[in-house]
């Protein structure tokens, strides 16, 4: 398993939702500025504690370059046998 990079930056944002949801907006446009297209900008948003209220969570990582190798085959191991067997 791969181990998730450590961000950038991470911020919590706690409050009334609409006021909230302004900051978000001006932070992601920030950090896009300030970080550029080679970062990943993730944002998550929760009930806050009190109605009305609501916890967001942004970080920026740096993109993480994927490579599209393959898992070699283990020793006679037909690439199409777990196929055939989820038909039956």
């Amino acid at each position: 398993m791969t181990a998730r990079p450590r961000p950038l930056i991470a911020v919590r944002l706690v409050g009334p939702a609409d006021t909230v949801a302004a900051h978000k907006a001006h932070l992601i446009e920030h950090f896009q500025h300030l970080y550029g297209p080679t970062a990943d900008y993730r944002s998550t948003t929760r009930h806050g504690s009190h109605q009305g209220e609501c916890r967001t969570y942004l970080s920026v990582t740096q993109k993480e370059t994927r490579t599209m190798t393959p898992e070699p085959l283990q020793h006679n191991e037909n690439p199409t046998s777990k196929r055939q067997e989820n038909t039956r």
